[in-house]
């Protein structure tokens, strides 16, 4: 699923704000779905080439849908070059059933077209808890996350976290820094 027009504007009004906030991120990390690296690279494009962009399989959405299903990074980092992709795995990084991951990506769509699956709602529970020990081990403070909807109304308990919106969260201080990190819808 790519951005629709709604998308843009609220990223570029976000990227407005960004760029004017003493709030800076130190590293910016997004889900590997397209539409939510193209939002981060539009919100985070004033740090464009000065500090890391990491793609992270674990701030993905769950499979719900066929928009759920991902790219491979081969593909992504072309169309995507500032975007470090290491932690996005070289076949499929999203939920899929057993059987699929042999299948090419035309194929693995076409299939879930035709037979529709679900991913476990409890996955991404623990997709959540692997980012945020993932995120603590990070040498940044500040850390821009752009995910999705569901992911962060999950991850954070704020409900709805509508499109364009961002909240400053600060993980629970299980270590004696804060970590500041803002999610973006």
């Amino acid at each position: 699923m790519k951005l629709i027009s709604t998308g843009f504007i609220q990223a570029n009004c976000k990227a407005a704000d960004f760029e004017k906030s003493s709030w800076q991120p130190e590293v910016v990390v997004s889900s590997p779905l397209r539409r939510s690296l193209l939002t981060a690279s539009i919100i985070a494009n004033h740090t464009k080439g000065k500090i890391l962009w990491v793609a992270q399989p674990l701030c993905r959405e769950r499979v719900s849908g066929a928009d759920d299903i991902g790219n491979l990074p081969a593909t992504l980092s072309a169309e995507f070059p500032e975007w470090n992709f290491n932690l996005v795995p070289k076949e499929f990084w999203w939920a899929c059933p057993d059987g699929n991951q042999d299948m090419s990506l035309s194929a693995h769509i076409a299939a879930y077209k035709a037979n529709p699956w679900e991913e476990p709602r409890e996955n991404l529970i623990g997709l959540i808890r692997q980012l945020h020990d993932w995120l603590w081990s990070l040498p940044a403070t500040r850390i821009l996350v752009v995910s999705h909807g569901s992911y962060l109304e999950k991850a954070t308990s704020v409900r709805p976290f509508r499109n364009g919106a961002h909240k400053l969260i600060r993980l629970s201080a299980k270590h004696p820094n804060q970590l500041n990190c803002v999610g973006i819808l």
